[in-house]
């Protein structure tokens, strides 16, 4: 896949566009109408300030790897899209949305947002070539996108795998894959993660439950199942 540096440069963007966006919901989280919200509400914006400087942090140490793959930067901004996403939903949430009554740009630099990595994202995709590679490469590629929206770096995936963490940097870097037992510890991980009270689009509970399956198919070598479900997730 070959990334030009146009796509590098809008990903630096995003990026300081997501610390933008968080800064604005950070100074909402003193006011007095934040004190006034209730627990629930007010704890989905503070997932929300987490996982916009999370993905922020994952994009620029992406970046900052230059043998990184280009599909886990495409992996990283889909990432920030699918963030943002649950970030529009709080912030519209009827109570969080009267915090911002007087700030009616945190929505337009939000959808704006948005739209910069929609295009991203299909920049990456201009290039074919992710279909070529092997279903573990591929579903690697997919993990790193999991990964970075509930901002889980590759040492605390090693640490929860029990693998160290050379091996999971050397999946990421393409010159290792995982073990059948090291599929099965990642299939654990998906599977039984303690996904935050963030809202996630409906079809989040499916995309979780096929990565997991593909995890599976990759312990067991069935190669060809993996390749049924990733054609499912990516078509």
């Amino acid at each position: 896949m070959q990334i030009d540096t146009q796509a590098v440069r809008a990903l630096y963007q995003a990026a300081d566009e997501l610390d933008g966006i968080r800064a604005r919901l950070e100074r909402r989280v003193s006011s007095k109408r934040f004190q006034a919200l209730k627990k629930k509400d007010q704890q989905m914006l503070v997932d929300s300030i987490r996982r916009l400087d999370e993905v922020a942090v994952a994009i620029r140490s992406e970046l900052d790897r230059p043998s990184s793959a280009p599909r886990y930067k495409q992996a990283l901004a889909a990432a920030a899209l699918a963030v943002l996403s649950s970030v529009v939903t709080v912030v519209t949430t009827p109570a969080v949305d009267e915090l911002f009554d007087e700030d009616h740009t945190v929505l337009g630099e939000l959808s704006d947002c948005q739209d910069n990595l929609s295009d991203l994202v299909d920049m990456f995709d201009e290039s074919p070539d992710d279909a070529q590679l092997p279903p573990a490469q591929r579903f690697l590629g997919i993990l790193a996108q999991w990964q970075a929206t509930n901002g889980l770096s590759n040492n605390e995936v090693a640490d929860r795998i029990g693998a160290s963490r050379d091996t999971v940097r050397s999946w990421f870097a393409g010159s290792a894959s995982p073990t059948g037992d090291e599929y099965g510890s990642l299939a654990r991980l998906v599977a039984n993660y303690d996904y935050d009270t963030m809202p996630s689009p409906p079809d989040t509970a499916a995309f979780h439950a096929q990565l997991v399956d593909i995890a599976r198919a990759l312990q067991q070598g069935d190669n060809a199942k993996a390749e049924q479900t990733l054609g499912s997730l990516t078509s």
